[in-house]
């Protein structure tokens, strides 16, 4: 009798920050990896999802990356900065970078079967210049600190014009999930943002909420009427397990499709064991280390550069992680998938003998230097 390998999703971080992503099921035929159809997709997060609403959960990763597959953006972005279309049929910017002209397609229509227009676009902007839930969401489509501005033409066009050109602003814009403005018709903007009933919100994208258990479950099911290719899958089923262990315990016992590595030790355990498949993907992000200009054994360039000429950074990172398959040491704040990187930026390198020559020049040898982390980040406590 074959044996059906589990999935366990591996991810491979750039400079140290573990997310899920979406991993597809597959099965293997003459050697061949192919999708599986139907069935459902099991897994678990540690974070609980607390609204159906895009803009009050995108601040958690797990939970972002649930959302992405009942909302569709306007667009993504490519590795190169080209727009691969979502909701959005085409986009034109004016020569001087501050007028864009979004054309939506005329055949996308949200999960309850109502057509998605340029009213929605509009219903969204609406809502991120109101709320103060998620500031860092509403501050990506300011330029200079002011909002966009935006003109609906008709029911599939729309005007957003900003005072200067801006890369961040275009990949911000092609990343705007809309909500569904018939939805939401006279309720306020605090229930709009901590929206917690299926019932009472459609998606965009190829799933769509079947069931939903604040901070416990969410069940979601593939749309028939999704207008790009549907999904192989019927559907799948997030868990909220805060505790690794318990995860690990879950997935081993059949109940999870697929479990997520963050350690050296527990790749060691299923890395040779044929039962299992490992699959490793970038995280698409990097955890860094900020300096505090403003603190006193760090408040000038040369405090700072004492500090980060002792460091070895491969030492730290492989030291923290314990194998390659787990990360990736960066060369710069950008991820290695990011649309802005640039591959001839250079890091800093060790120099203990400058380090031990600044640490006496700059005086900072007796000081105390506080380290603040996240301890709900991987890997950041150990490191």
């Amino acid at each position: 009798m074959k044996k059906t390998k589990k999935i366990i999703c591996l991810a491979l971080v750039m400079l140290m920050v573990l997310s899920l992503a979406a991993c597809g099921k597959t099965e293997e035929k003459g050697g061949e990896l192919k999708p599986v159809e139907g069935g459902m997709f099991v897994y678990a997060i540690e974070e609980p999802i607390t609204s159906l609403n895009y803009y009050n959960n995108s601040s958690t990763d797990l939970g972002l990356q649930v959302f992405k597959n009942i909302y569709d953006p306007l667009w993504y972005a490519n590795a190169d900065g080209t727009p691969d279309y979502r909701l959005a049929k085409s986009v034109e910017i004016s020569e001087d970078g501050t007028t864009y002209t979004v054309t939506l397609r005329d055949d996308i229509t949200w999960s309850d079967g109502k057509k998605i227009t340029v009213d929605d676009l509009m219903f969204t902007l609406d809502i991120l210049v109101k709320t103060t839930i998620m500031p860092s969401t509403s501050s990506a489509y300011k330029v200079d600190g002011t909002f966009c501005e935006y003109k609906k033409e008709s029911d599939t066009v729309a005007t957003i014009t900003v005072g200067r050109g801006s890369n961040l602003f275009k990949k911000a814009l092609g990343g705007l999930f809309l909500l569904p403005a018939h939805c939401f018709e006279g309720v306020a903007l605090e229930d709009i943002l901590t929206c917690k009933e299926n019932d009472t919100i459609a998606t965009s994208g190829a799933y769509k909420v079947d069931s939903f258990s604040v901070g416990e479950k969410i069940v979601c099911v593939k749309r028939d009427d999704y207008y790009r290719r549907k999904s192989h899958i019927d559907g799948f089923e997030v868990r909220v397990i805060g505790n690794a262990g318990t995860q690990e315990i879950a997935f081993q016992n059949g109940e999870l499709a697929l479990f997520t590595i963050s350690n050296a030790e527990t790749l060691a355990t299923y890395k040779n064991d044929s039962n299992y498949k490992i699959v490793s993907y970038p995280d698409g992000r990097i955890t860094f280390l900020e300096i505090n200009p403003n603190a006193e054994a760090t408040a000038t360039l040369e405090m700072r550069q004492a500090i980060i000429s002792a460091l070895n950074i491969d030492e730290l990172v492989y030291g923290t992680y314990g194998d390659a398959a787990l990360c990736d040491s960066a060369n710069s704040i950008l991820s290695k998938v990011s649309m802005f990187y640039d591959p001839s930026v250079k890091n800093y390198t060790q120099d203990i003998e400058k380090a031990k020559k600044l640490i006496e020049e700059t005086g900072i040898k007796d000081k105390e230097i506080t380290i603040i982390y996240n301890s709900a980040r991987v890997g950041q406590e150990e490191l």
